[in-house]
């Protein structure tokens, strides 16, 4: 997935969350337009993806929550994650 500008998806979300929108193509593409960008697919696509990890998964930690292994995940902080234990659960 293509990274995508903090700031960008904030006003992306601001403009949503005042149309009370749904991140969908269509929409994310209109707000988009709306803030004088002109893109192509595959960034409407990395924004939409990035509002739903946001609103319903983990947000920026899913990665590493999706990893094969990773049992723990250590946030000391705003941009500082990382996996604290790759070792296999056991059951």
């Amino acid at each position: 997935m293509r990274a995508v500008e903090t700031e960008l998806l904030d006003r992306i979300r601001v403009r949503l969350a005042e149309r009370s929108a749904e991140p969908t193509h269509a929409q994310v593409a209109a707000a988009l337009r709306d803030e004088g960008r002109l893109v192509g697919d595959s960034t409407v696509l990395a924004v939409v993806a990035a509002l739903r990890l946001d609103s319903i998964g983990a947000g920026p930690l899913e990665p590493l929550l999706r990893r094969d292994g990773v049992t723990d995940v250590l946030v000391n902080g705003p941009g500082e994650a990382r996996e604290a234990d790759l070792g296999v659960a056991s059951g």
